[in-house]
């Protein structure tokens, strides 16, 4: 069988206690045509040390910590496959996890698949729990693998990403520039955006489980010295990645698309302050910072909305003047 290459992107920082384990599920894959590329951000444990030894089998670059975008977009600047994987150094992939993919995508000229996946000591798989999911569920034939277009897969990617970057696998046709390295960690829900506003694409997905997530929702670039702090950042990283969508498809949702963004944004503007009152030790700090950003432009609205009050009045009083007068 001819088989297209498959670059497959491993970006990692600060992993060497688990990187490895990603390596070798790419290694023992039954699909070989595979060109990996592993993406060191910045990592000063023994990251290089471990991913060394792989060497020449996997194609290595270092750079200074710039973020996960940041790291997939160097990995896909050397990317050579006509395909697209990347894979998260917590993640590992069943062995039969790409065959699958692209035999499925050759097959029915798809640009992006994707699959469900298990958690690390979990029975349960996540994408069989998505709500928006369950209309294209199947009981009688949950494994069997579905085609869908663009406008369905439109719906399922607009309210959050459907899958998380390790489950996907993409044409490079489709691929743009890559994923937006200002991103805090929406990089791929932002990709997945992009590729969903493209015309006349086809899509397909399984609900199998043929991967396995890590730590899920635990990203490096936002973790912090304690679990307060940690989920602190993850709630400032969700709301600045919403203003940034928010900013990069204003223009390309239709008007229940930026409605639905606008309702998202608030509600977790919200839950951002709750978190902040059961904190109690963060309220203070966060209240003082809140009016100190407020002051920056409630001050000058108050004054110029008080001249304008001063302005109208005495025109008002002017023109009573006038009228009775005459």
């Amino acid at each position: 069988m001819n088989q297209p290459l498959v670059s497959v992107i491993i970006p990692t920082y600060n992993r060497g206690y688990c990187v490895f384990k990603s390596i070798d599920s790419v290694l023992n894959q039954t699909y070989t045509n595979t060109q990996i590329i592993l993406i060191d951000d910045g990592s000063t444990d023994d990251t290089s040390q471990k991913v060394k030894l792989y060497i020449p089998q996997i194609e290595y670059y270092y750079q200074v910590n710039q973020g996960q975008g940041a790291a997939r977009n160097l990995g896909l600047m050397y990317a050579q496959g006509e395909f697209i994987a990347t894979l998260d150094s917590d993640d590992y992939w069943h062995p039969e996890f790409l065959e699958s993919h692209i035999n499925h995508m050759v097959e029915n000229d798809l640009v992006l698949s994707f699959s469900n996946y298990s958690v690390y000591n979990s029975e349960f798989g996540r994408m069989s729990q998505i709500d928006r999911m369950q209309p294209f569920f199947d009981a009688d034939n949950p494994d069997k693998w579905c085609v869908i277009d663009g406008r369905e897969f439109r719906k399922l990617v607009v309210p959050g990403v459907i899958i998380p970057s390790s489950g996907v696998v993409k044409h490079r046709r489709v691929m743009g520039i890559g994923w937006d390295p200002a991103a805090k960690i929406a990089d791929d829900w932002i990709l997945q955006l992009d590729i969903a506003m493209q015309d006349n694409l086809k899509m397909g997905y399984t609900f199998l489980k043929n991967w396995e997530k890590g730590h899920f929702g635990d990203n490096i670039s936002i973790m912090g010295s304690s679990s307060i702090e940690t989920t602190w950042k993850l709630y400032d990283s969700i709301h600045q990645d919403l203003i940034r969508v928010r900013f990069l498809f204003e223009k390309r949702f239709t008007r229940s698309e930026r409605n639905y963004l606008i309702k998202k944004i608030i509600n977790y503007k919200i839950e951002w302050i709750v978190y902040a009152v059961k904190v109690r030790k963060w309220v203070f700090k966060s209240a003082l910072e809140g009016i100190w950003k407020l002051s920056i432009w409630a001050i000058p609205y108050f004054i110029y909305s008080g001249l304008i009050r001063i302005i109208r009045l005495t025109l008002f009083r002017l023109l009573k003047k006038i009228i009775v007068k005459s």
